[in-house]
């Protein structure tokens, strides 16, 4: 729980402590984007509307984060998912994309189904070019959101993402690279 501006209710006097765009975003990225509710207080005036300065770096940060996460680059590339079979019963829940032809990303955008409970306890991801890896990570959940943003933008090819560690069958309902 955090406040777009200095307290929680609404003083003339804390204009100029309304978090900007970026610092929302900031926010946002460490919390929805670690599976985790954000509840941003936005304190109405003593006439009852939201301030302008509130709602401007409100307007701002809806705009950066659907130019961040709008795009998805994996969408037209080529799937391959695999998981343990009677023949192989160790080899791991996996999801692959092979882009046409690399492309800049910035992050990916993971989300698990659900309906059966959260399955995914750790898995790594591994962006290559063309074969070479240029980013790798293991992380911990993914369960309704977890958003990777990469240290800097990377030429892609081809994405990995190997469940490590699972409380059974994972699903993945959606996987997108921006």
């Amino acid at each position: 729980d955090v406040s777009i501006r200095k307290g929680w209710f609404f003083k003339e006097t804390e204009n100029e402590t309304v978090k900007s765009a970026d610092q929302i975003m900031d926010i946002y990225l460490k919390s929805v984007g670690r599976n985790a509710n954000l509840l941003l207080n936005v304190p109405p005036t003593t006439r009852g509307k939201i301030h302008e300065k509130d709602s401007v770096a409100l307007l701002d940060f809806a705009t950066k984060r659907e130019a961040l996460l709008s795009k998805n680059i994996l969408q037209k590339a080529i799937q391959n998912i695999a998981e343990p079979d009677k023949n192989n019963p160790t080899k791991k829940y996996s999801w692959y994309y092979i882009l046409k032809e690399p492309a800049t990303m910035r992050g990916l955008y993971l989300k698990e189904d659900l309906l059966y409970g959260q399955k995914i306890a750790s898995l790594q991801i591994t962006v290559s070019n063309k074969g070479e890896s240029v980013f790798r990570k293991t992380i911990t959940t993914v369960g309704n959101n977890r958003i990777i943003l990469f240290p800097e933008p990377v030429q892609a090819s081809e994405v990995a993402i190997v469940v490590l560690d699972s409380k059974g069958m994972p699903v993945m309902k959606e996987v997108r690279g921006f």
